[in-house]
């Protein structure tokens, strides 16, 4: 297994070399001039010149591209002109507040989505089954700005239960911070929510039905027991799979929920930067953003390997 997971390592430098080469292209490509932004329309034309030369603007994009690389490979992300401060040090300031907000999404969809799974599979056919396949259809369909602005509406504008915007402080207390948690969270949970119950009812039906778990009942061994212990294990390597490419999705798709409830994480950083031209910023979250999805996905190839062994084993034999 060890060759494998080294494998995966060596696959993520040219991924990530990609990654670094379309951003750098696509905000090269943005219309504007950074310096005239960061400085306002009224600026005079030689504090203009003076920032474009400051933020080597002036250079061809390949000279660009290759100062940018070098500083990337020792650690530093470039300076923002907006801040006036570190990209790097920026990013690891919103990361934590992005992943409490990924974290407690998914914990909400783990909690729902696969009990919803196995209760389904396991009443095939039956009025729950129909209708909370139903509410999963409707949960993966919903945009989550629409959800998120219909939640908002309600519990903040209407009812005045929630507060609609920040993410609290905890020293106002943990009820303060778990108030400002619960819309951003659940709005941000409902596809992974829809995909945990969907995947984990297809894969317990498929376990369900094996010959090794008739023989298991034919043993006379209790219902829960042969779900939970026996079918429930078969069952969750795929379900593995699934949370860890929700969780890069929702690394990502964090980024219009934090702009709907001013969460100060990395969605929201992106949407300002792109908004200010902030050219440092934007490669630098979109390079964090990149690192952070192949890095998951490293995790859940390893997970997998322990949930199957089989894998290793197939894996290897079908290299040679």
């Amino acid at each position: 297994m060890s060759k494998i997971i080294l494998k995966r390592m060596v696959q993520l430098i040219p991924v990530l070399f990609i990654v670094v080469s379309i951003v750098f292209a696509i905000t090269r490509l943005m219309p504007g001039n950074p310096a005239m932004i960061i400085l306002g329309p009224q600026a005079p034309r030689e504090a203009v010149e003076k920032m474009t030369l400051e933020m080597g603007l002036d250079k061809s994009i390949p000279e660009q591209f290759g100062k940018y690389l070098l500083g990337v490979l020792r650690g530093d992300f470039g300076k923002s002109y907006r801040y006036n401060r570190p990209v790097l040090t920026i990013l690891l300031e919103k990361l934590p507040n992005t992943i409490y907000l990924a974290g407690a999404s998914i914990l909400i969809a783990l909690l729902v989505g696969i009990p919803v799974g196995i209760v389904s599979a396991c009443r095939q056919y039956s009025i729950f089954d129909y209708a909370s396949m139903l509410a999963a259809l409707v949960g993966v369909s919903m945009p989550p700005f629409w959800l998120g602005l219909m939640l908002v509406l309600v519990f903040s504008v209407r009812l005045g239960w929630l507060p609609s915007i920040g993410m609290g402080s905890f020293g106002n207390g943990i009820g303060d911070v778990l108030s400002h948690l619960v819309m951003p969270a659940f709005c941000l949970s409902t596809g992974s929510m829809a995909n945990f119950a969907r995947v984990t009812r297809a894969s317990m039906l498929d376990v369900i039905h094996q010959d090794y778990i008739k023989a298991v009942r034919a043993k006379g061994i209790g219902e829960r027991t042969v779900i939970f212990k026996h079918a429930l294990k078969n069952a969750l390597p795929p379900v593995v799979t699934v949370i860890g490419m929700r969780f890069s999705f929702l690394m990502g798709g964090a980024i219009l929920v934090e702009s709907i409830f001013s969460w100060p994480g990395m969605g929201r950083l992106i949407v300002e930067a792109i908004g200010n031209k902030d050219y440092a910023v934007i490669q630098g979250s979109v390079l964090l953003m990149a690192f952070i999805y192949v890095l998951i996905n490293l995790i859940v190839d390893i997970a997998y390997t322990y949930l199957n062994p089989k894998i290793t084993y197939e894996t290897e034999r079908g290299a040679r």
